[in-house]
């Protein structure tokens, strides 16, 4: 295969993404990134979320997650915190009877169709949730974590079919995929490596 029939493939295969963790989705292509990433880096980015305490302690350490990721040089891109009053994004509770557990809504800077400007998170509020592993409940952190994920800019680790990129992509954080019951907080070479090289690759 020549080169250019070779980078013409890898642009089709880039073009297509999802930002929705889904109880059962289809895989659909997908890449590293999605290509989009915060301006002025390093940064803050402040998220106001109303939820009850214990639910925000756990999205404030599926933020503290990704705030501990960091290049070989130490530095960390984008800084995620909860906000004690308003901001621009926030992670909300809404109604819908759509089967997504999860989903990331990205707003631009005007004019610029890559670069955010805030973040809304929406959960679910049909699903049921709770704070670790209970039976015929979704794990708030790790619901959180992965949204975060692409709330930073990374993508899902699958590929088009369902097969996956790695064989640890079923247990990364930003795997498509969620059952009830179970946890999903720990991050593989996938998951901290796509976020590093959004920003300092």
């Amino acid at each position: 295969m020549n080169k250019r029939r070779f980078s013409l493939r890898l642009a089709a295969i880039l073009t297509v993404f999802t930002l929705i963790l889904s109880p059962n989705v289809s895989a659909v292509t997908a890449r590293t990134a999605l290509g989009f990433r915060w301006p002025n880096t390093p940064r803050d980015v402040l998220f106001r979320c109303d939820f009850a305490t214990a639910e925000r302690e756990a999205v404030r350490s599926a933020m503290q997650a990704w705030n501990g990721v960091k290049d070989p040089d130490g530095r960390s891109p984008v800084s995620m915190y909860l906000s004690s009053g308003t901001a621009s994004s926030s992670i909300v509770y809404y109604n819908t009877y759509e089967n997504w557990i999860g989903i990331t809504d990205p707003t631009f800077v005007a004019g610029s169709g890559t670069s955010l400007y805030s973040i809304r998170i929406r959960l679910n509020s049909n699903k049921s949730f709770s704070v670790g592993a209970q039976s015929g409940k979704y794990d708030i952190q790790s619901v959180v974590q992965h949204e975060l994920g692409h709330a930073l800019g990374v993508a899902h680790c699958h590929t088009k079919g369902g097969s996956y990129t790695t064989p640890t992509c079923p247990n990364n954080v930003m795997c498509p995929t969620l059952g009830t019951g179970t946890t999903r907080r720990t991050f593989k070479a996938y998951d901290t490596a796509s976020y590093i090289v959004i920003y300092w690759g």
